[in-house]
């Protein structure tokens, strides 16, 4: 993808994505009366991505594989995962609202439900729009056949996921929020399902979608959002609305090759231990927990035996909705709750009780670091 920066000064655009010919070569075709070229992402299957700034003309990348060393890394550990375990969240049920699914064979469990568009839904149209929705799923419950692949955090939970994004190239933009509203609707009322991660966002909310997930969580259901990835103080939507999770992003130090584009400047946001706030993520007061989510390694969209890496509080919330799918499925308390808005307070504040400090201002992580095992019960 490339950034292009209008030259008189004007807001910057992102290209969509342009894929490299047999040769490894990639070509953007702009204006240069008009633009710069700000920043290149490269986002290559089973290798790290790379970001260029303000690159030359026909320049050279080379790039590093990623590692072979699944099913585990650091985004387990830090969650408090040693140990894969395929039914670990046996038993819940999550629905992800995001670009969809493509085939996978660590995803192969996984229900899809096909589209929402203007309020309608289209089963047959099925297929993920660019891979945001794949790896996303892949983070929550895959479930990986060959040794040294990346497993879920709850590969036993069961997941169903639905289309509604309208093909934006980073999860933050033209997000139709009449569609997710359906799909909440859809996910609650026909599914019966448990959480809700929805892994993108806006500046502002329409009413439907804050009644949609208002009436969720009347009905037991907790919805868990991705907090926004500028980088300043303000959580997107749906994450702000007052009955949602917003979650922030952290990252790991001595993970994946340098420099650490993600890696903030600003002594505040330097974690305890190996971690730290990801230079991209929103924060603020509406911050509930914080997950991992720099250089996460999941399941590709264009290959059913790959896998990319992907930054953003957008692999942040399925971590935590995951660590929470963890935790409830241990919880016979929420189990034989009733489907109302007792059993989704119950499950926030579970989540909440979780959450392990690591030093950071409370804008910034909320309650922390979300964990998959509880210290004990939650608070009454």
């Amino acid at each position: 993808m490339f950034d292009l920066v209008p030259l008189d000064g004007g807001s910057w655009k992102r290209t969509e994505h342009i894929w490299a010919d047999s040769a490894g070569m990639a070509y953007c075709e702009y204006d240069e009366g008009k633009y710069r070229v700000r920043l290149v992402t490269i986002c290559a299957l089973d290798h790290w991505q790379v970001r260029v700034r303000e690159p030359e003309s026909f320049e050279s990348v080379s790039l590093e594989r990623l590692p072979k060393d699944g099913p585990l890394g650091w985004w387990h550990r830090a969650i408090g995962i040693n140990r894969f375990d395929a039914g670990r969240g046996c038993g819940i049920h999550i629905g992800v609202i995001d670009t969809g699914i493509n085939p996978h064979r660590a995803l192969e469990h996984v229900r899809d439900l096909g589209s929402v568009e203007e309020m309608t839904h289209r089963p047959m149209e099925s297929g993920d729009i660019w891979g945001h929705g794949t790896h996303v799923c892949g983070i929550i419950c895959a479930r990986p056949p060959m040794p040294g692949e990346f497993g879920g955090i709850a590969p036993g939970a069961t997941l169903s996921s639905i289309r509604v994004a309208s093909g934006s190239s980073d999860g933050d933009e033209l997000l139709p929020q009449d569609g997710v509203a359906e799909a909440i609707e859809m996910l609650v009322e026909d599914h019966g399902v448990d959480l809700i991660n929805i892994s993108m966002g806006m500046v502002s909310a329409s009413a439907v979608l804050e009644a949609r997930i208002a009436g969720a969580f009347e009905k037991g259901v907790l919805c868990i959002c991705a907090a926004g990835n500028d980088g300043r103080a303000g959580v997107h939507y749906p994450a702000a609305c007052s009955r949602a999770v917003a979650v922030s992003a952290v990252g790991r130090y001595q993970y994946g090759p340098e420099p650490n584009e993600y890696r903030p400047t600003e002594p505040e946001k330097l974690a305890a231990g190996d971690y730290f706030f990801a230079a991209s993520s929103n924060f603020g007061p509406g911050i509930a927990c914080c997950a991992p989510g720099v250089r996460i390694i999941s399941t590709a969209w264009s290959d059913q035996e790959s896998y990319v890496e992907m930054t953003g509080t957008s692999m942040a919330s399925p971590a935590a909705c995951a660590a929470l799918a963890c935790l409830l499925a241990e919880d016979p308390v929420f189990r034989s709750m009733d489907r109302t808005a007792a059993r989704a307070d119950h499950a926030r504040k579970v989540l909440e009780n979780a959450c392990r400090p690591t030093g950071l201002s409370d804008r910034y992580e909320g309650r922390g670091l979300v964990q998959a095992f509880s210290p004990g019960p939650p608070p009454a």
